[in-house]
């Protein structure tokens, strides 16, 4: 009954929201570069907080506007002349330094011939209605049908790069926060990314992608704060609390795992979308708010999961209409995936671990959690102890924190544990039985050795063989008692 009751919400889901998120999404898929919108600047320039874009001479294209709104630009030097520069100057001496290490300069002064811009916070329409009332900017629609040949591509590539962030900033309407992102053809460095995001933590960054072993990853040559928000300025993210999470979750045999999350959703201004984010190993397969379908937009956003330095995903829920600030609203949020992973000799990790579950930013949350499992296995969860049964061939258990912590935690094995009470702290260590697969010793027979020296090699015979045992098998579970005992004097020191 479970299962058809969630299949049938899930229908309704794609049912009842066919526009919204999803047709915002195509109109991002289908990112051009308009022609009639091409101009020839000279001395235009920008500035996002620490980060300046000088276009000395070439040619600015806008994209076709998305909603209203022109979300990208393409900028090129003509091949006879041109010019354009980026200056990032890093406040601090360990950023600099950093930034020396990857380009061998401590600031970032590059002239580029090329560079294509991404923007949700209006950039694009101040820069054109600049132009547009500028008397030395000609409009070039024959070089901008030259441009749009060549880099309407790209603009695609790269808005789909960000599309969760696009749609959410486009269904948001918000252009205080905002997004600016450039990818640079620099003359010396090559090709490079720059990004202003006023809800990151740092908000400044610049970096490149890179390929190793066949995996892409992102180098941060330098990320801080921005001037303003160094200076004082409050964060412009965190639009969004949750409060009062309960996680119930079934753990199968295959470690695959189904999850219910329910939470408090209160917002600081009206909105109608809310991100979160989730491990790329789970989906959600449904969404309400306050028992209501909500539409669930969840896509890979390459980059800007790179340029994150995470393994989760973004992923949206969107209402057909604005949620009320002024009320606490309940979320829930169906998810399943495999998180768990299997080291070998029933040696368990969690792959994700605050990412296991949906959340949306890192305030202080309490929680309730719980998790249904193989009898045979143990969970260990953050919070205290409520309930931990059995009910046939499944185990119960269920934690509750006492007090709110940022995200919450579990493993699952087939541990031995002991229990400590010291200095007011109860105190719990857990062990697995047996070592992973991977630092388990090889079997081997044993090492036969013989005593060197002339008169045993002239009667080898005679001389009996020496054996060499192999050494015993580490014991993970041998030292959790003194460890207990560790953790509880270095708790008691440091209080």
């Amino acid at each position: 009954m479970r299962r058809l009751l969630f299949l049938v919400g899930l229908l309704s889901i794609r049912s009842v929201f066919a526009a919204s998120a999803e047709a915002t999404s195509a109109e991002v898929r289908e990112a051009a570069l308009d022609p009639a919108e091409c101009y020839r600047v000279l001395d235009l320039s920008f500035s996002k907080e620490d980060l300046k874009v000088y276009l000395t001479s070439g040619y600015l294209i806008f994209s076709k506007p998305i909603g209203g709104t022109h979300l990208g630009a393409a900028f090129v030097t003509s091949e006879v002349a041109g010019d354009a520069e980026i200056l990032l100057l890093p406040p601090q001496r360990a950023e600099r330094l950093s930034l020396a290490n990857f380009t061998g300069t401590p600031n970032l002064e590059e002239h580029f011939k090329a560079a294509v811009f991404i923007f949700t916070d209006g950039t694009g329409d101040e820069l054109l209605a600049r132009l547009q009332t500028d008397p030395s900017a000609k409009k070039s629609p024959e070089m901008g049908r030259l441009i749009d040949e060549q880099y309407s591509s790209v603009l695609r590539s790269l808005s789909g790069s960000f599309e969760t962030r696009l749609v959410f900033d486009l269904l948001s309407g918000d252009h205080n926060a905002g997004l600016f992102y450039g990818a640079i053809s620099g003359k010396q460095l090559g090709n490079f990314d720059v990004l202003y995001d006023p809800t990151a933590q740092d908000q400044v960054l610049a970096g490149k992608l890179g390929y190793r072993d066949g995996r892409t990853f992102f180098d941060t040559w330098t990320s801080f704060p921005a001037r303003s928000f160094r200076n004082g300025a409050a964060p412009r993210g965190g639009q969004f609390i949750l409060d009062k999470f309960r996680i119930e979750a079934t753990i199968e045999p295959s470690l695959a795992m189904e999850a219910v999350t329910r939470a408090e959703l209160t917002l600081k201004q009206p909105g109608i979308a809310v991100p979160f984010n989730l491990s790329q190993s789970m989906r959600v397969t449904a969404a309400s708010i306050d028992g209501q379908p909500v539409e669930v937009f969840q896509r890979d956003s390459l980059r800007a999961t790179l340029i994150a330095g995470g393994e989760d995903r973004q992923f949206l829920l969107v209402c057909p209409q604005p949620l009320d600030p002024t009320l606490p609203h309940q979320v829930e949020i169906h998810h399943e995936g495999e998180v768990i992973r299997n080291a070998g000799a029933d040696v368990y990790y969690v792959s994700s671990r605050g990412t296991w579950y949906p959340r949306s930013g890192g305030d202080f949350a309490g929680y309730d959690l719980t998790f249904r499992y193989p009898k045979n296995l143990t969970v260990v969860a953050t919070g205290n102890s409520m309930e931990d049964r059995v009910d046939g061939d499944w185990r119960i258990t269920r934690t509750v924190t006492g007090a709110p912590v940022r995200f919450v935690g579990f493993n699952l094995g087939d541990f031995t544990s002991i229990e400590l009470d010291k200095s007011g702290y109860k105190i719990g260590v857990y062990a697995n039985r047996r070592f992973e697969s991977a630092l388990q010793s090889k079997a081997r027979p044993p090492e036969m050795s013989r005593p060197e020296g002339p008169m045993f090699r002239r009667r080898p015979l005679d001389v009996p063989l020496v054996t060499t045992a192999p050494p015993d098998e580490p014991d993970p579970a041998s030292r959790i008692e003194s460890l207990a005992r560790d953790v509880a004097d270095t708790l008691s020191f440091m209080t």
